[in-house]
């Protein structure tokens, strides 16, 4: 997957850019930034992990959530999505059933292949850990991750930022792992300033989120 988002770069004739990654499109971002260390102008990796052994697992009723991926009909997809996304956000905001549901049928109608999900997370688990392409990293990175993410714990965002010499790390109090109205401001706060110091007239963009789950900001 990072070769395909740097051949679409080279599709476009973009030769340097900024990548941010959410999640699984962190450690996308991670691969392409270590490919291709002289394109990526910045990184910014959100809600992610370095992938390594002895962190924090998320909750066996998180796993048994992600794993309901057979669903006989739209309407029992859309209402297990409903109660993924759900166990994915902050305990401290209370979610209206009927905006999750709607986030859900959104998704589902735009792409719904969960033999596709379940291609991702495998990967995820295979790869293992990507400490020693983190400790090669020279390329300027923010890590943001929230205090209460259920699927990647804190300890996974401040351990990938311990392994990218000279990265920032920001934490957003009650963040968990989705983007969510109510931290739209204290999100934007963390990136904004830190894409701006590294932007140039002549750069570009490019924003790496596979899984379906998230709408960003």
């Amino acid at each position: 997957m990072a070769d395909d988002a740097l051949g679409l770069m080279d599709a476009l004739h973009v030769e340097q850019f900024h990548v941010l990654g959410a999640s699984m499109g962190g450690m996308i971002a991670q691969h392409m930034a270590a490919m291709a260390p002289q394109r990526v102008e910045s990184l910014t990796l959100i809600m992610t992990s370095s992938g390594a052994e002895g962190l924090p697992a998320p909750s066996a009723a998180l796993v048994q959530l992600l794993s309901r991926r057979g669903a006989p009909n739209r309407e029992v997809a859309l209402e297990q999505q409903a109660d993924l996304l759900a166990a994915l956000g902050s305990p401290t905001v209370s979610d209206d059933r009927q905006a999750l549901l709607y986030q859900a049928a959104q998704s589902y109608d735009r792409a719904f292949n969960p033999e596709g999900v379940k291609r991702q997370i495998m990967a995820i688990l295979a790869e293992g850990s990507r400490v020693a392409l983190l400790n090669q990293l020279r390329v300027p990175t923010l890590v943001v991750h929230g205090t209460a993410d259920p699927l990647l714990p804190v300890m996974h965002g401040v351990h990938l930022a311990a392994h990218i010499r000279g990265s920032q790390l920001k934490l957003i109090p009650g963040l968990a792992h989705r983007f969510q109205e109510v931290f739209k401001a204290p999100l934007l706060a963390a990136v904004l300033p830190y894409l701006q110091a590294h932007r140039e007239d002549t750069s570009h963009w490019a924003q790496i989120d596979p899984v379906t789950e998230h709408n960003l900001l």
